[in-house]
């Protein structure tokens, strides 16, 4: 979570990426349609390839919406 509360940060595994990439246009549209929804917003999806190691990194960041406003 940032410090303010807005975000939260999460790394994901590959079986909740192949989750996300089958529900993201749904998703999408939901949240065109119902702009006060509480699903959460995902702000980004960021893979961070690792030449070194060989190893990658998913990471989704999404807005709190239960956070009070400031």
């Amino acid at each position: 979570m940032t410090y303010d509360k807005r975000f939260f940060i999460k790394t994901i595994n590959k079986e909740e990426e192949i989750v996300l990439n089958k529900i993201i246009e749904e998703y999408k549209e939901h949240m065109k349609t119902y702009k006060q929804t509480f699903i959460i917003k995902i702000i980004g999806y960021f893979l961070f390839d690792f030449e070194i190691t060989s190893q990658s990194i998913r990471v989704i960041v999404f807005e709190n919406v239960f956070r009070d406003n400031p």
